[in-house]
């Protein structure tokens, strides 16, 4: 889930370049598929296969991620910047990106156009 602004975090190898072998390039071709999305369904501009080759992130709205927390991040709200539980309305299955949410400037985007948050609030969840 979100950091808190300011915080640091270490990342493996792994999240960095793609690849679990320590020192060695991405394990997956530029241009494969290897988490098959369908690439003609997403509607977000600029998005092509290879926003798909690197390390992922699922996202919490999809049925498909593991975790389904997020973090409160109005600061008008009294639960501000606590991790909340999504309720089972707002699980959506994502058939296009399988859940995967793609690399973006500081973060991660979901592209999937049945997100509930992406229906609910008419921008795109992102993940910092």
């Amino acid at each position: 889930m979100p950091r808190k602004p300011g915080a640091h975090c270490s990342l493996t190898w792994e999240q960095r370049v793609g690849s679990t072998l320590e020192g060695n390039l991405p394990q997956y071709k530029v241009g494969s598929n290897p988490c098959n999305v369908v690439i003609a369904n997403i509607t977000h501009p600029d998005v092509d296969v290879y926003d798909f080759r690197a390390y992922h992130k699922k996202c919490p709205y999809s049925s498909q991620s593991t975790s389904h927390v997020v973090r409160d991040e109005d600061p008008n709200s009294p639960t501000h910047w606590t991790m909340l539980d999504l309720g089972v309305g707002e699980i959506t299955s994502h058939n296009d990106t399988k859940g995967v949410m793609i690399k973006r400037d500081r973060g991660f985007l979901c592209v999937d156009d049945n997100c509930y948050y992406y229906t609910t609030n008419s921008r795109r969840f992102f993940y910092r």
